[in-house]
Parts: structure tokens; sequence; C-alpha cells
């Protein structure tokens, strides 16, 4: 089973009612949170300092905590640190395991270079996505730094996924050109919203929506309002 959410709040009533049994079988996960650290050994600090931080910690570890799992089962992991054959054996002993990122390209590039991308690709537990960590599962993303797309983790496809929407003109935008270009429908997440991918099954979970080509008109008009 795979999950997206736009943010670490997929404990709020809008979910928990569906994924309440779901995640009465997990029992101990492995969060990642993915920086880019562009190879400054400052940025690796400050993303160190970052995950000593309680509060940090404390919203990483919130919604799983919601969900009955104890705070000594959930393993925060430090990006800086993983080494293949560690994140190996960390995923073994993971019911759970959530890619939370702010830049879906990055976050590829960071996986890629750590060698760490192929045990995303197989594994086999709940894999929940969050923010551009969503976006990176998916077969391309874009790399907003260099205007290009470049290749995802390749775990879901079909479809565009567009988080966090704001019906911002940027964002219509987006998806807009998404559905004049190809013949994809883009599945959209709200701050409140998220979806479920189980045995090829799509579950939209609070605001999601889906927008497909006979969209377009609304859209349009959304856009030029």
């Amino acid at each position: 089973m795979i999950l997206l959410f736009s943010n670490m709040n997929y404990e709020q009533e809008w979910a928990a009612e569906l994924l309440a049994e779901t995640f009465s079988y997990m029992h101990t996960a492995a969060v990642l949170p993915l920086v880019y650290e562009e190879g400054w050994a400052s940025d690796a600090m400050m993303h160190g300092d970052m995950l000593n931080e309680e509060e940090n910690l404390y919203h990483l570890r919130r919604s799983l905590r919601a969900y009955g799992m104890r705070p000594e089962n959930i393993r925060i992991l430090n990006q800086a640190d993983l080494e293949p054959e560690m994140f190996e054996r960390i995923l073994q002993h993971s019911d759970v395991l959530v890619l939370i990122a702010d830049n879906a390209a990055q976050a590829c590039r960071i996986l890629e270079d750590r060698g760490l991308d192929g045990m995303v690709r197989r594994y086999h537990g709940l894999l929940i996505g969050v923010g551009a960590g969503a976006e990176a599962l998916l077969d391309t993303v874009e790399d907003s730094w260099y205007g290009v797309e470049r290749e995802g983790l390749g775990v879901l496809s079909g479809f565009h996924l567009l988080m966090n929407y704001r019906e911002e003109p940027e964002q219509l935008q987006t998806i807009i050109r998404c559905l004049e270009t190809g013949d994809e429908s883009v599945i959209i997440v709200p701050e409140q919203g998220g979806v479920m991918f189980d045995y090829g099954n799509i579950e939209l979970l609070g605001n999601a929506f889906i927008a497909d080509e006979r969209d377009l008109d609304e859209l349009y008009s959304l856009y030029s309002s």
C-alpha cells in the first residue's frame, strides 16, 4: 500500500477513519526527511541540527503516534549517516517508510547518489510520500532548479501529481499544461488531502480530487478570473 499526503497531518479526521485499521497493523516506522546538501558541510550540519530539535522530531512522529505507534519504534533517519547496508537493515525491520521532501528532483538525486533508490523501489511495507516526497515516487519529476525533467523513482505511474494545491495561478497553469500536453489525468492534493493506492485501487482522502481534460473549461475560467 502507498499513501500520499501534502503534509504530516494525516492523523486528522479527514484521513483517520479510513486509515485507523491499516495503521493498527503497523508497529515500526522509518522516517526519512530528504534535504538537498549540495556538497556543503554546513548544510549537512544544519540538517543534523534540525533532526536534533525536539519540536521537529515531535512533528515528524506526531501522525504515527496518533495511530498508536510507540515513539521508540519510530526511527528518524539522517540522510548524511545512511549507507545502503544500514538502510536495508532498517527497512527490513520497518512496517512503514515515510519519505518527506521539499524538492522531488533533489530527493531523487540524494537517494540515487547514496545508492538508496533501489531499496525504496523494492520496499514492500506501507510506503508514505509527503509533499515532494510523494512526487518523487513518479516516473518523472520536474527539476525546477534546472527547468528540466529527470527520472523519478518509478514506484507510481500513469498520472501527474500536484501536492499542496491552493488554487493559485501558477498551480492552475501547471494543471492546464499537463492536461493539454498529455493524456494523463492529474491527481491534486490540497493541504487536507491524500491518496491511497491499494492493490491497483485508488482512494481519494479529504479534499483530494482528480482533474482530466473534461475539466479544462473550468480550469481556464479559474485561471483567467
